[in-house]
């Protein structure tokens, strides 16, 4: 287990609490989806910090090969140990809301990281980005009518 995972995991947990308590003030109509998605989102952080805790044992067998000391583990993007490259990406997201308004700031995101960072086909990126850009709008903005914050920048234009 590398230091970088479970100082990240650490990360996630604080943002993850304070998006949480700040869901308090929050219209009783909205709250309920912030609060549940940010929920279950701080479980699953907390578990997986508790396995991040664990001893690792590795079954032999089947398939199963021990992990090589000083072997190219993940710890925050980039394999090196650097957790710059992980906090760049978590930054870039809000980043792009609040300059484009949450269902466009979502999809150009997702874009940047599918393409830049999984390095998937423009194709693939471009779609799942705009296809994830659409459902934001569609579930939380039309059915679900939260008002969702439009960008510095489109205010600007507008």
């Amino acid at each position: 287990m590398k230091k970088g995972h479970s100082l990240l995991t650490v990360v996630f947990v604080l943002v993850t609490s304070g998006c949480l308590w700040a869901s308090v003030e929050l219209s009783t109509r909205s709250a309920w989806i912030a609060q549940a998605v940010l929920a279950v989102t701080l479980l699953l952080l907390l578990l997986q910090l508790a396995i991040e805790q664990l001893p690792l044992r590795w079954p032999r067998g089947a398939g199963h090969t021990a992990p090589q000391p000083g072997g190219s583990g993940e710890t925050g993007g980039n394999g090196n140990g650097s957790l710059s490259p992980a906090l760049a990406w978590i930054a870039a997201l809000p980043l792009a809301v609040w300059l484009f308004g949450t269902a466009p700031g979502s999809a150009l995101f997702c874009l940047a990281w599918l393409r830049w960072h999984s390095g998937e086909r423009w194709v693939f990126s471009s779609l799942f980005a705009l296809a994830l850009g659409i459902a934001v709008h569609l579930l939380f903005g039309i059915l679900f009518r939260a008002e969702l914050p439009q960008g510095v920048l489109l205010e600007l234009i507008n």
